[in-house]
């Protein structure tokens, strides 16, 4: 998350992740499993699509999740506006991609022209298909504006301030084709990690840290992971700001680190300056390179390394990231203001 750029629709999913049952009854459907900003190909076959995105950018859905009675996908896609035409291609891209399932498309209004051809393709689709047509309540904008211009770590201990809007969506429209009432419901799966696999180990690590430092927003953005990559990394703020973070690297090494592109060295400087904050992290806690990191030998247990990961990220996004978004944003404002005056 990059300060100085809106991330209005993101506090606004994240806020329907936190409170799914408001979502849940817009929809009148139970939901588990939500992630934020999935990549559609790792969870979905569609060679289509693949076909289509080849050698690009992997395009995130804004909201995925599981029906829980039908155990099918539920696509969410938003835009805090009226339905236009880059949504539309986003909310066509779904409903080529599912084989089945439902896909809601969330807006403050729709453009009639969007609502017919979105009606006729999920008809014409020959797929058990659900398109739901959800406004958003005009009123959410107020909080969510106010949250957008927060300290990002102090976004989700106020994001209450949306439960006083009694609806904030509302399906207006559903259709969907003939062949979706035949899916019969099915038991959802639980979810196991595999924790003898890498990508396995990685997955159960990301839900630790959601789960434990919920505040760090990065955390709640779906990752794509691989088996052959042993660091995942978090946006820290700016571009030329990155965590790096990794259970076992290939010299049997667990690490949290902190990376500054020579763009941001100033920052990296700035913090080298005051050793005893860093130090206050960890007591293993190291600088040099554009880089502030703690590193340990990787346990035999991989949840006994995950917990000390956590701890030590914890701390780091509390001495660091904390003051380090204060000062992205103090930046922000003096060169807005700057420009303001020479315009």
């Amino acid at each position: 998350m990059s300060i100085g750029g809106t991330e209005k629709e993101f506090i606004f999913h994240l806020y329907l992740k936190t409170r799914k049952e408001r979502l849940e009854q817009a929809l009148g459907v139970r939901l588990t499993d939500i992630r934020l900003e999935q990549v559609l190909e790792d969870i979905i076959p569609c060679p289509q699509l693949m076909r289509e995105e080849r050698g690009g950018k992997k395009k995130p859905v804004d909201m995925y999740a599981v029906d829980t009675n039908l155990s099918i996908p539920v696509l969410v896609e938003s835009v805090l506006g009226q339905s236009n035409e880059a949504h539309q291609e986003k909310v066509r891209r779904l409903i080529r991609c599912l084989n089945a399932g439902r896909v809601v498309y969330q807006a403050l209004s729709f453009q009639e022209k969007h609502v017919t051809e979105l009606r006729d393709m999920v008809v014409m689709s020959g797929k058990p298909v659900q398109l739901d047509f959800a406004e958003i309540n005009p009123d959410v904008l107020p909080p969510i504006q106010h949250l957008d211009r927060l300290n990002k770590l102090d976004v989700l201990g106020n994001i209450d301030l949306v439960d006083s809007i009694q609806t904030p969506v509302q399906v207006v429209e559903r259709v969907e084709h003939p062949l979706f009432r035949l899916i019969q419901p099915q038991p959802t799966p639980r979810l196991v990690h595999d924790l003898s696999c890498r990508k396995g180990m990685n997955q159960f690590l990301l839900e630790e840290l959601r789960k434990n430092i919920p505040q760090f927003l990065p955390f709640h953005r779906q990752k794509t992971l691989y088996e052959q990559n042993p660091v995942i990394y978090f946006g820290a703020g700016a571009n030329g700001l990155t965590y790096h973070c990794s259970i076992r690297d290939r010299r049997n090494r667990a690490f949290v680190e902190l990376r500054f592109s020579e763009d941001m060295s100033y920052l990296y400087r700035l913090f080298t300056m005051k050793p005893d904050l860093l130090q206050r992290v960890d007591d293993r806690i190291r600088w040099g390179n554009n880089r502030i990191g703690c590193y340990f030998r990787s346990s035999d247990d991989i949840r006994c390394t995950v917990s000390e990961l956590v701890t030590v990220f914890g701390r780091m996004i509390h001495e660091l990231s904390r003051p380090l978004y204060g000062l992205l944003d103090f930046e922000y404002e003096v060169k807005a203001m700057l420009k303001t005056r020479t315009a």
